[in-house]
């Protein structure tokens, strides 16, 4: 369970529950596959700020971009803007990196267990 400050940051939910998923969850190469991707495209070299701005991207996607809810109009944009986003993704090389998005949102680490190596990091 995590607990976050009343006065936290609109999305910081969201950026947190990134950080668990993505450091104590998915498979460590499959992170270090998108680190590298962060690190090919973006410059960032420090393996902390690669996970904040993945963070901090995974918070704008969900607020932004995602859309659980709303009327069936909403939701078929939702799609279509998710379609184009995912096909632009494929030419720039951040597949990898939005397939971890809609898989986080697709509730598809919900009940997996934490990686134990990860833990011992902390």
């Amino acid at each position: 369970m995590m607990k976050l400050s009343r006065y936290a940051q609109n999305g910081t939910e969201y950026h947190e529950a990134f950080h668990w998923i993505f450091e104590l969850i998915i498979d460590p190469k499959d992170s270090n596959r998108i680190r590298n991707i962060v690190r090919k495209k973006y410059g960032i070299t420090d393996d902390r700020q690669i996970a904040e701005w993945l963070a901090d991207t995974y918070m704008h996607y969900v607020r932004k971009i995602y859309i659980p809810n709303g009327n069936l109009l909403q939701k078929a944009f939702a799609k279509i803007r998710q379609w184009a986003i995912t096909f632009e993704r494929v030419f720039t090389g951040e597949y990898q990196m939005y397939k971890l998005f809609n898989s986080i949102n697709s509730g598809k680490f919900a009940n997996k267990p934490i990686n134990n190596e990860a833990v011992l990091k902390f």
